[in-house]
Formats: C-alpha cells, sequence, structure tokens
C-alpha cells in the first residue's frame, strides 16, 4: 500500500500538534519554567518595600511643605490627604481603564512629558501618581537619587468633545 507524500504531511503535523499540546497539559510544561528563586523573591519585595516607603515619606513631605501649597492644589485648603496611590506598573488596570481613548492618549502625554524628561535622573526611584477622588487631577511624584522629591501637577480641562484632557499645570516643583 503507497501512503502518499501529502497523507504523510498531515499525519506528521497532526502528530507534531498533538505532541506540542500534550507537552503543555502534563507536567512537563512545569519542569520547563521551574518557580521563580526564592531570593529573587526576596529582592523583588524589598524593591516594594523601599518605593512604598519613598512615596508615603514624598506624599507626607508634599503634604506639610508650604513651597508646595500652589502644586499640592490651585483651591484653598485642599491637600492631598484624601487622595489614592496608583502605582505607575499598573496604571492601566487601575486608572486608564476608566478613560475614553482620547483621554487615556492626553494623560499619557501629560504622563511622560518634557517636564518629567527634563526631571529624571539615573538613580531616581520609579515614580508614583497621588490622583484625587474625582479623577481630574494627578501629582507625579518620585524620589530623587539626593533625597529630594519632584512633584508634577497633572490636571483636566473639559474638551469640546466631551471627555477631560490631561495636561501638565506649571513646571515641576523640587521638595527638600
Amino acid at each position: 500500500m503507497r501512503i502518499k507524500r501529502k497523507t504523510i504531511i498531515i499525519m506528521t503535523t497532526f502528530a507534531l500538534a498533538l505532541t506540542g499540546t500534550s507537552v503543555y497539559a502534563g507536567s512537563t510544561f512545569g519542569n520547563l519554567f521551574p518557580d521563580v528563586d526564592p531570593q529573587y523573591q526576596k529582592e523583588v519585595g524589598a524593591v516594594q518595600n523601599k518605593l512604598e516607603k519613598s512615596w508615603l515619606a514624598g506624599k507626607e513631605k508634599l503634604t506639610k511643605s508650604v513651597s508646595t501649597q500652589s502644586i499640592a492644589s490651585r483651591e484653598v485648603n485642599q491637600s492631598v490627604e484624601n487622595w489614592r496611590f496608583v502605582d505607575t506598573e499598573n496604571l492601566k488596570e487601575t486608572l486608564l481603564s476608566n478613560f475614553v481613548e482620547e483621554e487615556k492618549s492626553s494623560f499619557m502625554d501629560a504622563f511622560y512629558s518634557d517636564e518629567r524628561k527634563k526631571n529624571l535622573e539615573v538613580g531616581d526611584l520609579m515614580s508614583v501618581l497621588l490622583i484625587n477622588p474625582e479623577n481630574t487631577e494627578a501629582k507625579q511624584l518620585w524620589e530623587k537619587k539626593d533625597g529630594s522629591y519632584i512633584v508634577i501637577n497633572l490636571k483636566t480641562r473639559h474638551h469640546e468633545n466631551g471627555y477631560n484632557e490631561w495636561y501638565v499645570d506649571g513646571k515641576a516643583v523640587k521638595i527638600h
């Protein structure tokens, strides 16, 4: 019995697909990607703790700083104490998912502004956002390598097409 070349190719392809699928479904897949090294997990935890301490200290300095009263809020007596932290690593899930496409775009433009680029240096820690309860104003905050903090105020204005447009409000302020 003679098997045609086309049949052999189809059978071989099927066998390979079946074998590949069984690797993912079976225990072999777990062996290909062993658990993350516990030392690595400790290091990640230490970095996360360092960032969270830095962000809390920055928020406290922002709240207490008289020189940043204009950056903390343009409205009299409003503080950032009731604003929430948004880790920039989870920005998409925690904030941007609530925005329409145009607002997402304007937010990203404001977030990655020239003002930010001018103030970032090697050795600075990762930034965090403080967002007001209405999601209409944010403070981009990070610790510099010298222990000071940079604050950039992001605000919204109502766009004629019905969405909030984000922009950088003023210059970055350095808090000591």
